[in-house]
């Protein structure tokens, strides 16, 4: 609705206090004819629901924030006009940790149901422990273009360990149907 450019800016007691601040305000809401009224102020008073602890807390680690505090906290962050990108996908990723517990659980089940003489059990302990370990790399690899925003943060979040339940899945049944 308007832009407002200032030297010096103060949160004090619920208003941001603006010095010497250049106001753009837009003269029609047609996006193709726009034209900008322009006033300048020496003191400008904005009233906000911000808190100087929320300002901290937003350049903070998300995982400082109670989780059940965290997604009040990304609405506060997102009406202020901060970004809550670190923060959503915090969240996400921790409710798809209980799926990637599953995924995980079900690597180990794949190696371990199965049959296998004694000179082969070594083999099959290195592979379950290597694919947990390739599984936990690529949620990783997604989280951090989750983070960018290369792909959508669910689809970051909950990616691989769907797809993880859903191979192992596919394997317990080829295994155990043959």
């Amino acid at each position: 609705r308007r832009r407002i450019i200032a030297k010096k800016g103060t949160l004090k007691s619920g208003q941001w206090i603006l010095e010497d601040a250049s106001i753009w305000m837009p003269k029609s809401t047609s996006p193709i004819n726009q034209a900008f009224f322009f006033t300048e102020v020496e003191k400008l008073y904005l009233k906000t629901e911000l808190t100087q602890s929320q300002i901290l807390d937003s350049f903070a680690d998300p995982k400082a924030i109670n989780f059940w505090f965290l997604s009040s906290f990304i609405n506060k962050l997102e009406l202020s006009g901060f970004s809550a990108l670190r923060h959503k996908l915090f969240l996400q990723t921790e409710l798809a940790r209980p799926f990637f517990l599953v995924a995980m659980f079900l690597i180990g089940a794949i190696f371990s149901l199965r049959q296998a003489k004694f000179s082969q059990t070594s083999i099959l302990v290195l592979l379950s422990v290597s694919s947990g370990f390739l599984l936990f790399t690529i949620k990783r690899i997604t989280e951090s273009f989750g983070g960018v925003q290369e792909i959508p943060i669910v689809l970051a979040a909950f990616g691989p360990s769907i797809s993880g339940i859903l191979l192992c899945v596919g394997f317990l049944l080829h295994f155990e149907d043959g």
